[in-house]
């Protein structure tokens, strides 16, 4: 991977094998010369006879020359022009926007940015935990340039922790202490269809509710599956004050059903069907 044409990582060790079991015995002389306009030798372990394991770092983005000599001749190939890409840097990664400042409104979608454009390529890795203990997965949206749209929608009140990493690293402040508080009145939403207390198996069932008294705020629910996970639902905000709820159960059992509305309960929002 050492001599791999996409490039080696500033700071990061590139490592290569010479094979010089056909060529007799001769000193093996590798050195490198980056960005820095320094030249350096190349640390050399021979792994069994004749083949060596060589390891170079690049210390400085742009190009290096490495040189592979056998005998004091160049080897096939030698000089190997490489390329050397930004090394990795979680403390460069940047985090703004409302999702991660103090308070978000819950039932709100809570959007933030993260700009990873100075930190080099990596993985990045985002996950907010609950109030409960619990973790909900945000949308992310790679925009293509190094920067993402990332949003989560709390649906409780309380505290949320936003974890930010990258390269497996916390960025700088991550993780993010939020608190989600109350919006709208919930005490003015009327569930008007589907409070059913049985329904079949497998088949989608949809519950209703009207919210077009309560303000601003949107309805959040969550239900739990007989096994105590969350299963997938759907809500459903019709534009004109109503919200339809519509999931499926796959398993016969109790499903806990808790339906909120800018964070709180709605009047008869927490029930248990079968």
């Amino acid at each position: 991977s050492g001599l791999d044409s996409k490039g080696v990582t500033a700071g990061a060790p590139a490592v290569f094998t010479v094979d010089a079991t056909e060529a007799g015995e001769a000193p093996l002389d590798v050195t490198y010369t980056d960005q820095t306009g320094q030249k350096k030798p190349a640390n050399l372990v021979p792994v069994e006879e004749g083949v060596y394991q060589a390891t170079y770092v690049p210390s400085a983005e742009g190009k290096c020359k490495v040189d592979v000599k056998y005998g004091g001749q160049d080897v096939p190939n030698s000089p190997f022009n490489m390329r050397v890409l930004p090394g990795v840097d979680p403390s460069k990664v940047k985090v703004t926007g409302p999702g991660i400042s103090g308070t978000v409104p819950a039932s709100m979608p809570a959007p933030f940015k993260v700009d990873t454009r100075d930190a080099g390529t990596a993985d990045l890795e985002c996950v907010v935990q609950r109030p409960d203990g619990s973790f909900i997965r945000p949308a992310i949206q790679d925009n293509g340039d190094g920067t993402f749209d990332v949003t989560y929608t709390p649906e409780d009140l309380g505290p949320y922790d936003v974890i930010v990493k990258y390269a497996g690293q916390d960025v700088p402040g991550a993780p993010f202490p939020v608190k989600a508080t109350p919006i709208g009145d919930a005490s003015k939403c009327k569930i008007t269809d589907g409070a059913d207390k049985t329904v079949p198996v497998n088949r989608e069932t949809f519950i209703t509710v009207d919210a077009a008294e309560a303000g601003e705020g949107k309805v959040t629910c969550r239900i739990r599956s007989p096994n105590g996970t969350d299963i997938d639902i759907d809500i459903i905000d019709k534009g004109d004050g109503t919200f339809t709820i519509a999931f499926t159960p796959q398993f016969a059992g109790d499903y806990t059903i808790e339906i909120k509305f800018g964070g709180n309960l709605v009047p008869n929002g927490d029930y248990t069907i079968q």
